[in-house]
Parts: structure tokens; C-alpha cells; sequence
């Protein structure tokens, strides 16, 4: 594979790249939107948009950006760095007051893509160089030597160099900014504008300006996540060699404190032309790979996605854990009143039971004794008389007890007027939940989740969900018929014997001659029919008694997991469900944003 060709594949891949850290940034900023700090989001969208706007440009030119503050010899550089007099070097503020760019190209739509990527930054003042141009040294030096001249520099044109630099590769674009210190505040706007399009960045300075606190501060550091970045320290003739080194090393510093390791630092004199021809060089080889351009946008991007999963905070999960859901449907269960409904089933079922079951003579005490459910709300009664069809929807017939029926979607219980502390408690356990849910994420997402939560009216959806549950209707189990039918037989029989011994007892008492009663066993039949009647009806009634208690706890486990279940249900929709949304919501901001930076 020849080199042109690993050039252009590897060209390819990087813009790839950035359009996969584009996609990516952009979703994180869509899904963090709402919480997302506004400076974040505006300062996202801002390099969103300047990443697009660069990909929609010419992406064979590379553009360099000369910044630097007033006097610092901006001018002077890109003058010998074009070879010719483009720009108006002074010593007045402003010195550089417009934007003015030299494009190194030969062909015609090479010159044409360069003259829409600098309108899309808004340059006007351009001049086109060709590779092949002369430089301007060298024909300053033949003018010089056909005039007799000593090698004085004209203003605007540069001495030769000791070494002649080869020409500036084509496809470059160097940019000579307005100085950023300007007086004039449109000046400092238009600089800003123009480095943060910049594919490479040339700060230039001087030995009385290097450690400028305004350069350092609010341009340096700002810039410090860009790894195409050169520091040139121009005027370098005016200092002794030991003072050059100095001054680099102190530069160096400064740029390490500023939190910037890959820049690159050259000492240059625009007078002499010192440093000039390795300036040249490295712009020249930057145009060449194309690669500044990928690498300045990825920085870019890369610096926004960072700023956005530090905000995310710490990696949150979509899924919940099982123990903090079951806890916040047993929290809202109890809150809901599901252990007194339960206790009241409970204790409805036992006595309904004993009135059908028990023992005759000693069950109906149990009908002057309230139905538990009835206190609740939660008796028969439910179905309006004028209602022709139960709740699964089949018309009323024979064998419909509407006690067994559900009421209508509209009902209320009567939980909440009893217990006037249902809504605090439901949304005790939801905070308490919501909470412990969202802790790890930023501080903006939680209040969010938990306004979110907070505007359903979770009581008044418990209690409906509660009161329309078709579990709190009590069945009437077939052994209830069974006994009561065998205690009404025993009964007949109790009646019978006693009536039997009651008629010898009044035959004997008046001396009236009966037969003697038949016997069963040795037993008279009279005695045998009280005796069994009495007793059998005292053992079957606590036997009843012991399926009843049962009865009543299946009853009432039932009708606990059923509106546990429903609490769940209720929990899910209006709890769970959101806090799981925004979990997730969270996690593929968090997981965008570091695809984008990573």
C-alpha cells in the first residue's frame, strides 16, 4: 500500500471519528437537556455547531490561526511566512484591527473551496500564494545587491534567511487574527470567534509579553485540551542566547501550569528571519497530513463531552435493585391501609363463616356484630340497584349475590377518611425511594425525577386501585352449605330427642302408662338423639370453627398478595416505571458522552 493511499484511508478514518464524536455529543445534549447545567448546553451546542459547520467546509485546507496580543509581531509573521507584503505591521493599538487570510493554492477549485471556508469564517481580506511563488527574501535580497545596497530590511519585507525554506505546502490557510487585547471590544470578539474555528493555533508573543496574565488566563487555558497548538516566541534578537532560553523555559512552564504538555515552543525573529524556515516547515507538514483539522474538532468535542459526563456524575443503571422495589411496595402497601383491609377480611371471613357454619344455637349472636369490611367501605352494597351486570360484565341472573360484586371504577374507599395520613405517608416512602434511587446522579436531575413523581397524586391512586380490587369480595366456599345443611339435620335431631325426653318426662310425671322407648345399643333412642344431636352439633361447630380460621387466612393472604400486587401496580406506573426512565436516560447521557470523550 503506497503511502498516498495510507494517507487517504487514514484521512478518511479520522473524520469518521469526529463524526461519530458528533453524533454522540449530540445525543448526550439531547438526552441531558433538562438538567444539564445552561452554560454546559450552550457551550455544547456552540462546538456542536462549529464541528458541523467545519465538516460542511473544504476539509483539504488546514487553517492557522496567528493570536496574539498588540505589538506582538503578527503582522511581520505572516508577511514573511507569505513572502510578501500582506498585512500593514505598526506599533499604533490596534495593530491588526481585521482578519486577513493567505491561502497557499494553485488550483482554481482548490482556491474556490478556500474562498467558502474562509465565508463561512467570515474573512474577507485574502491572498491567494501558490507553492511556486518566489519568496519575497529572495527577491529583496537580487534587488538589494543590483542597487549596491547594504542588506538593510525594507519595511514589510524580511532579510533573508541563512537557509533557504522550502516553499509552504498547498492546501494552508493562515489567518493573521485582530490582536486580543485590543482596545476595541469588537476586535477581542472577532478573535475569539476565529480561534475557536481554527484547525491550529500559532500563539505568538514577545519577551515583555510572554507571561501576559490575559493570554494565559482566558486564551491559553481555555485552549489547553488542543494538542495542535505552537507558542512562538518572537523579537528573539534582542535577547542574549542565555536570555532566549530563559524565556523558553519560562514559557514552558507556564504552559505546563496552564495545564498544556504538547505545544510546541520556537524562538523566531521576524527581523532576521530566525526560526522562520521551522515555522514554515511545520505548517507546511500539518497542510500535508490534514490532520490538525480532525484533531482540533475532536478536542473540541472531546472537551464538551467531558464537561457533560462530569455533570452526569457517577454511572447509574436503568435497572433497579429488586429489594428497594419490593420496599416500596410493602412502604406504600402499609401506607395505603392494605394490612387493616387485610385484618379486616380476616376478620369478615370468620364472621361470615361462623354465621354459616357454627353451631345454630350460638351463630346468629354473630350477625349483631359489624362486618369489618362494611366499616371500610368495602361491603356489599358496592353495585348500584340499578346496575343489570356484575363485574365481569355477564348479566345478573340466578345465584348472583351482589355482595360478590365489585364497584364501579369511580368508588372511594373509605382508607382515606379514616386514616388522614395515607398522602404523607405515600409520599414518605416514594421520596424515601426516589432518594435512595438518584443519589449518584447531579443535583438538577434528581430535583427533576422527584418534580416529575411528585405531581401525581399517588393517595387518590392507591386508594381507587384498593377499592376496585375485585380480591376484597369474600367467596362462599361449598363446605358452608355442606355444614350448614348437617348442622340444621343435627339440629331436627337434638329437637327430636329432646322433645322425645320431654314427652316421657310429662308421661311419667302424670303416671300415663307409654311403651317402653326403643334402644340402640343399650341406649334409649330419645337419649341417643339428644346426645348426638347436642354433640354432634358442638363438635362439627368446632370443626368448622378450625376450617374457618383457615378459610379466613387464605382468604385474607389472598387478598393481601392481590393488593400488594395492585400498590405494585400503581407504584410501577407512577414510581418505578419514571425513575427507571430517567436512570436510563441518565446512563445514555453518561455513556454518549463518553464515547464522545473518550
Amino acid at each position: 500500500m503506497s503511502v498516498r493511499t495510507y494517507e487517504s484511508r487514514e484521512f478518511k478514518r479520522r473524520n469518521q471519528d469526529v463524526k461519530l464524536r458528533l453524533e454522540a455529543l449530540h445525543e448526550a445534549l439531547d438526552l441531558g437537556r433538562s438538567w444539564l447545567a445552561p452554560e454546559t448546553v450552550s457551550a455544547s451546542e456552540k462546538w456542536l455547531a462549529i464541528a458541523r459547520g467545519r465538516l460542511e467546509q473544504s476539509l483539504d485546507h488546514t487553517i492557522v490561526a496567528l493570536a496574539g496580543p498588540t505589538g506582538a509581531g503578527k503582522s511581520s509573521l505572516i508577511n514573511a511566512l507569505a513572502g510578501a507584503q500582506v498585512a500593514t505591521a505598526s506599533v499604533k493599538r490596534p495593530t491588526t484591527s481585521q482578519a486577513l487570510a493567505v491561502v497557499w493554492d494553485s488550483t482554481a477549485e482548490g482556491r474556490e473551496s478556500a474562498a467558502r471556508l474562509l465565508d463561512w469564517l467570515d474573512i474577507p481580506g485574502r491572498h491567494y500564494r501558490s507553492e511556486h511563488d518566489e519568496p519575497a527574501e529572495a527577491s529583496a535580497k537580487r534587488s538589494l545587491f543590483r542597487k549596491g545596497q547594504s542588506e538593510t530590511p525594507v519595511h514589510g519585507a524580511q532579510v533573508p534567511t541563512k537557509q533557504q525554506r522550502k516553499p509552504m505546502e498547498s492546501g494552508l490557510i493562515v489567518v493573521d487574527l485582530p490582536d486580543f487585547d485590543s482596545i476595541v471590544a469588537e476586535h477581542r470578539v472577532r478573535a475569539d470567534h476565529l480561534t475557536e474555528r481554527a484547525d491550529l493555533l500559532v500563539w505568538v508573543t514577545d519577551p515583555q509579553k510572554y507571561a501576559d496574565a490575559v493570554m494565559h488566563n482566558e486564551y491559553l487555558k481555555k485552549f489547553s485540551n488542543h494538542t495542535n497548538m505552537v507558542v512562538v516566541l518572537n523579537q528573539v534578537d534582542r535577547l542574549a542566547p542565555a536570555e532566549r532560553e530563559q524565556c523558553l523555559s519560562d514559557i514552558r512552564r507556564l504552559l505546563a501550569k496552564d495545564g498544556i504538555t504538547g505545544a510546541t515552543t520556537l524562538a523566531i525573529s521576524t527581523k532576521t528571519g530566525e526560526g522562520i524556515s521551522e515555522l514554515s516547515s511545520l505548517l507546511s507538514i500539518a497542510a500535508a497530513r490534514r490532520a490538525a483539522q480532525s484533531a482540533s474538532l475532536v478536542a473540541d468535542l472531546k472537551a464538551a463531552a467531558t464537561r457533560i459526563a462530569d455533570e452526569c456524575g457517577g454511572k447509574a443503571s436503568g435497572r433497579l435493585a429488586d429489594s428497594a422495589v419490593e420496599e416500596l411496595t410493602h412502604s406504600l402497601a402499609h401506607a395505603a391501609g392494605v394490612d387493616a383491609i387485610t385484618d379486616a377480611v380476616y376478620q369478615s371471613s370468620l364472621r361470615r363463616s361462623h354465621i354459616a357454619t357454627g353451631w345454630p344455637p350460638t351463630a346468629w349472636i354473630a350477625k349483631f356484630r359489624k362486618d369489618p369490611l362494611r366499616t371500610l367501605g368495602l361491603a356489599e352494597g358496592w353495585l348500584s340497584p340499578r346496575r343489570t351486570k356484575n363485574a365481569a360484565g355477564a348479566p345478573l341472573g340466578a345465584g348472583t349475590n351482589s355482595a360478590d360484586l365489585i364497584r364501579p371504577a369511580t368508588a372511594r374507599s373509605s382508607m382515606t377518611r379514616q386514616d388522614s395520613g395515607l398522602e404523607a405517608k405515600a409520599k414518605t416512602a416514594v421520596r424515601n425511594f426516589v432518594a435512595s434511587q438518584t443519589s449518584t446522579g447531579p443535583i438538577d436531575w434528581q430535583m427533576g425525577v422527584r418534580q416529575e413523581i411528585g405531581e401525581v397524586n399517588l393517595a387518590d391512586q392507591l386508594d381507587s386501585a384498593i377499592a376496585n380490587s375485585p380480591s376484597i369480595r369474600l367467596t362462599r366456599p361449598t363446605w358452608w352449605n355442606v355444614v350448614g345443611f348437617i348442622h340444621k339435620f343435627l339440629l331436627v335431631v337434638l329437637a327430636v330427642g329432646l322433645l322425645w325426653l320431654g314427652f316421657l318426662a310429662g308421661a311419667a310425671y302424670l303416671q300415663l302408662d307409654v311403651p317402653a322407648s326403643p334402644s340402640l345399643m343399650g341406649f334409649p333412642v330419645p337419649t341417643v338423639l339428644t346426645f348426638v344431636g347436642l354433640v354432634g352439633g358442638i363438635v362439627l361447630g368446632l370443626l368448622a370453627r378450625i376450617l374457618s380460621l383457615l378459610h379466613a387466612r387464605r382468604a385474607a393472604r389472598r387478598t393481601y398478595d392481590s393488593l400488594t400486587g395492585h400498590v405494585g401496580e400503581v407504584a410501577d406506573r407512577f414510581v418505578i416505571s419514571p425513575v427507571k426512565a430517567a436512570r436510563a436516560q441518565l446512563e445514555g447521557c453518561l455513556s454518549a458522552a463518553l464515547i464522545a470523550a473518550r
